[in-house]
């Protein structure tokens, strides 16, 4: 029976496995910082990395141990203490988001995201777009014009001779060497011709 069992499911497991399968969970989301699995799912791995964090806030040596009994590895728990536990040193928990994404195909599972939410990225739509301002837009437009009518033609020059590049690169025209060349071959041939 269940009764007074309250926000806890089995998930068809034994105790084992269950505990197994959400502290990889847990594990997944501190190494990638977002995971995408079925939404109860979502929402137990969620009460425990709330509560990792809040080790990590602490930043004990028995916070530490505590935090390893979960995720037996240390690299992890080095994320939790420096990366991760730093940016939410003034937030009182509320250190998780689950995000409804839509059904799983085949059971039709309601599936979402597990993600830390992050606090320095945070920024208001409205103030990006008050920060061009249409005398800002026409400093830009000035810029452009300025770099397309200053922009000079490239010559190379040898032997002052000045060869426009955009000519070449059309194939209309020819580097000195090139013509020297021409000309070597056509003397060659030429004297070949006479005798």
């Amino acid at each position: 029976m269940r009764h007074r069992v309250k926000g806890t499911t089995t998930f068809g497991r034994k105790k084992a496995h269950r505990k197994a399968m959400i502290y990889n969970l847990v594990a997944s989301l501190i190494r990638n910082n977002r995971i995408e699995t079925t939404i109860v799912k979502a929402k137990e791995a969620a009460r425990i990395a709330e509560k990792l964090v809040t080790f990590g806030k602490k930043d004990t040596v028995h916070a530490r141990r505590q935090a390893f009994k979960i995720l037996v590895n240390h690299e992890l728990v080095k994320k939790l203490f420096n990366e991760i536990a730093s940016q939410y040193k003034n937030r009182n928990g509320g250190y998780t988001r689950v995000i409804k994404t839509g059904f799983r195909r085949g059971d039709a599972a309601p599936i979402g995201i597990l993600e830390f939410i992050e606090q320095e990225k945070v920024v208001s739509p409205k103030k990006k777009s008050e920060t061009k301002t249409k005398s800002a837009k026409k400093f830009i437009k000035e810029k452009k014009t300025e770099k397309n009518e200053t922009k000079p033609k490239s010559k190379y020059i040898k032997n002052k001779e000045e060869i426009d590049t955009d000519k070449l690169k059309k194939g209309k025209g020819k580097l000195p060497e090139q013509v020297e060349k021409d000309n070597e071959k056509q003397n060659i041939n030429e004297s070949a011709k006479k005798t």
